[in-house]
Order: structure tokens, then C-alpha cells, then sequence
């Protein structure tokens, strides 16, 4: 994965990442956690993961949505606040800040 010109800015560790519940996603996981960020202030998050397994093709979407939200700004897009890989538990994060009644609307699954 390309990321590493990212981390200096964005990287996030992930044992400050708490998952508490999933969601149903089309395309990675998709869960509602807190968030222990540098100033021990605790924040509830959307977390999409995928597996470190996955595909290349899968991972590169990971990569560029992470390029995408970086340079995104706007108040009806949650923000984005960085991504972390976990080579223990095999998976790849990508972190945006969540307000928890818009939660459910961002995460349901598209009608097929």
C-alpha cells in the first residue's frame, strides 16, 4: 500500500482505536468506535477496515479513498482523521469523526 507519504500527517496508532459496533458496508467493514486521540480526549468514530489479505485491487481502493478524504473538507462529508494499519490483526483503518444519529444513515447498504 502507498500511504507512506500520508503517515507523517495522518497516521493514527491503532490501540487508540476502539470498535464497539458493525455495520453492514458494501465494500469494507464498517463500525462505530471511540477514539483516544493525543489530548486524551475520547471520540466517536466511523472505522472502515478491510483485511490485509484482500485483493490488490481491494486495497487500492483503500488507498485511494484514504487520498480522497484527505482533501476533503465540507460539513455534510464526515471528517476524515486518518487511517492506521495493524499488521497484528491483519487489517487496514481508514478513521473519519462520526456524529452518531447521521451513523446509520452513511452506512446502509445500497438496494441491488
Amino acid at each position: 500500500m502507498d500511504l507512506e507519504p500520508l503517515k507523517r500527517e495522518y497516521w493514527l496508532d491503532p490501540s487508540n482505536v476502539a470498535p464497539m459496533r458493525s455495520f453492514p458496508g458494501n465494500f469494507m467493514k464498517t463500525e462505530l468506535g471511540h477514539y483516544l486521540d493525543q489530548h486524551k480526549s475520547v471520540n466517536l468514530v466511523r472505522i472502515k477496515s478491510i483485511n490485509l489479505s484482500s485483493s490488490p485491487d481491494t486495497l487500492a481502493e483503500l488507498v485511494c479513498e484514504v487520498r480522497i478524504l484527505v482533501r476533503v473538507n465540507h460539513p455534510k462529508i464526515v471528517q476524515f482523521i486518518g487511517f492506521s494499519i495493524c499488521i497484528r490483526c491483519a487489517r487496514a483503518s481508514l478513521i473519519a469523526l462520526s456524529k452518531p444519529r447521521k451513523f446509520s444513515l452513511q452506512t446502509t447498504t445500497k438496494p441491488s
